[in-house]
């Protein structure tokens, strides 16, 4: 009897160094609600790439300006500029996109002299998001779900 209780607790010494060691083995299959996000996000992105604005060329990268059509938003169109050069007249509920080349640029809103920075990446599309009207006016950066939750009127396929 005994030996078995020396034996028991030789063996008991020899395996508490290796706890430590399993313990960290712990791993985590699910990553919850934040992992269902990112991945609709994807498949989103990739609808409105694919159906909607279309896939920047590998050697440009394309930024697509956009404004809701809530009736909240303001009537009447605001003019989008580069470095002084009239882009487009964006109504209520419209978009338009604007292939450029990679390197920064900054666009403003007419009447503004706030102006968002983008650094274009070849290959990439880019979303802005125009809102405001007349001196309350403003550019910022977004993404396609905004994009496809303010201009709405564009239904997609099912996913």
């Amino acid at each position: 009897m005994k030996r078995f209780s020396y034996r028991a607790a030789a063996l008991v010494v020899l395996l508490l160094p290796c706890l430590p060691a399993m313990a960290q083995r712990v791993r985590y299959d699910a990553n919850g609600q934040a992992d269902v996000v990112a991945e609709n996000f994807t498949l989103v992105e990739a609808a409105v790439i694919r159906d909607v604005t279309g896939l920047a060329p590998q050697s440009r990268g394309q930024v697509v300006f956009f404004r809701s059509d809530r009736p909240a938003a303001d009537a009447g169109e605001l003019l989008v500029r580069e470095k002084g050069n009239d882009l487009h007249a964006l109504a209520a509920g419209g978009y338009f996109v604007a292939v450029v080349p990679p390197g920064l640029h900054r666009y403003h809103v007419d009447g503004q002299s706030l102006s968002l920075s983008l650094e274009v990446r070849p290959g990439r599309c880019y979303y802005v998001r125009v809102a405001g009207r007349g001196v309350d006016s403003r550019l910022s950066q977004s993404n396609a779900m905004v994009f496809l939750n303010a201009t709405g009127s564009r239904p997609l396929p099912r996913l």
